[in-house]
């Protein structure tokens, strides 16, 4: 349902997506047999990743989820390409493509021209590039030096410069994720002693921090929030094996976020505000499969389970690999069943479908209202009955920008205000959740 609504020189595109609005779409190949989702814009439509072609050589390609499109982003003059990031408005997107002389380097599409940049290399010959900021301005991953060693980097699309990052006394370094706003980087790095750790670095003062391991030697950064105080990827544990792991930058916690039931976990993405982060586990069976934590309610989520209405067949989700920033959306790989392929990219709407009454005869409504002459928006829900209640304002560019609602509210109807005073032009998502029910409200402001 879209809606214009005019007043006090603000107009609002209102985009409102219902409570029973889970979805699982398999994004297909370009003719072969396999394809992986990596990443997904701010919005949900664009998902980034390679598929196979008819030729079965693996190419980098934007997915459109709204129009069904696959667009081969092409190479560098070599047969093979992967993307990995794309930015808030899914327009630029990162990874390795293959130049004419067989060398991955770390390439750059500009998704809407076609144009294709390799980033350069450090005096090496392969490059990576893995993340992007929001904006697009810059980009971290890696290089390899004259010495054959990996070190990572961020390049910066404005002035054209890459920028090592350095380790904590070893030799080697790769960075994986970046904040919003490109401030914060996260990956590994080896130390004096030799280990591999997860590394933050902060651009803006230099320091480089280990995040430490969970009682093993090894760990390794993989996400970060959009502010950069949350870190996910996985850490050792004393008994050898890997768990994921959500690292608090602010109070210093190293959480475990836990498995399946089996003995390993991996996270490689978080959503913005640092509460859902994704990944996937063993079960007890020793099987790997898609997760999704909620880091605050302690909770492992299978998502093959969780979501098996949507899922043909023996079909299942075995990784996920990015989350939006509200968390609505999830990009990975799974079994096909159907199509009978064992890995293909997926794209999942996650809006939860349960529904706070009882006895169904109460629907959950959320309406937005503009009113004549005003700066306010006016936020109106329905609860059947008591439940907790968040409702948060994001940007596109994944930053939390007001908490209406952070509390337990009692059955019946509700409103809320958010003063748009000094709010600037552009779209935001209004973003509520009450018990297990998500629901998002999408705002264009123009002045």
């Amino acid at each position: 349902m879209r809606r214009w609504v005019y007043s006090a020189g603000f107009v609002l595109l209102l985009a409102v997506s219902t409570g029973n609005g889970q979805h699982l779409r398999w994004l297909g190949t370009l003719g072969g047999s396999k394809s992986w989702a990596y990443g997904i814009s701010a919005d949900g439509r664009f998902v980034v990743g390679w598929a196979e072609n008819d030729s079965s050589w693996r190419r980098a390609v934007r997915w459109d989820v709204l129009t069904g499109h696959v667009q081969d982003l092409g190479t560098l003059g070599g047969k093979e390409s992967v993307a990995f990031g794309i930015s808030a408005d899914g327009r630029y997107v990162v990874g390795w493509a293959e130049n004419d002389s067989n060398w991955r380097r770390a390439a750059w599409w500009d998704a809407l021209t076609g144009q294709v940049q390799d980033l350069g290399h450090l005096g090496g010959g392969w490059s990576r590039a893995y993340s992007i900021a929001a904006d697009g301005r810059f980009i971290v991953g890696w290089a390899e030096n004259a010495a054959g060693q990996w070190r990572a980097v961020r390049w910066d699309m404005q002035s054209g410069q890459m920028e090592e990052l350095g380790t904590p006394g070893g030799s080697e370094s790769i960075a994986y994720g970046i904040s919003a706003d490109g401030r914060f980087v996260v990956g590994w790095a080896e130390n004096a002693a030799g280990q591999w750790r997860a590394v933050r670095w902060d651009m803006q003062s230099g320091e480089i921090q280990e995040l430490g391991a969970l009682g093993g030697n090894e760990s390794y950064a993989f996400g970060i929030s959009a502010d950069g105080r949350f870190v996910v990827g996985w850490a050792e544990n004393d008994s050898g094996d890997v768990h994921a792991v959500r690292w608090d930058m602010e109070t210093g916690l190293t959480q475990d976020l836990g498995t399946l039931g089996g003995g390993s976990s991996w996270a490689v993405g978080v959503s913005s505000d640092g509460r859902y982060v994704v990944g996937w586990a063993e079960n007890d069976s020793g099987e790997v499969r898609a997760v999704r934590w909620d880091a605050v309610a302690g909770i492992a989520e299978n998502l093959s389970q969780t979501y098996s209405t949507l899922l043909a067949g023996d079909s299942f989700l075995k990784e996920a690999r990015a989350i939006l920033p509200d968390g609505r959306y999830i990009v990975g790989v799974g079994f096909n069943a159907i199509a009978g392929r064992w890995r293909e990219a997926f794209w999942l709407d996650a809006q939860s479908s349960t529904d706070l009454s009882d006895d169904g005869d109460i629907p959950w409504k959320v309406n937005v209202v503009h009113p004549p002459a005003s700066l306010d928006i006016h936020i109106g829900f329905s609860l059947p009955k008591p439940a907790p209640v968040a409702l948060e304002i994001y940007n596109l560019l994944g930053y939390h920008v007001a908490t209406l609602v952070d509390r337990m509210l009692p059955p019946g109807e509700h409103q809320v205000r958010w003063a748009l005073l000094g709010i600037p032009e552009g779209i935001y998502l209004c973003h509520i959740r009450a018990g297990e029910l998500n629901k998002t409200v999408k705002v264009i402001v123009v002045r």
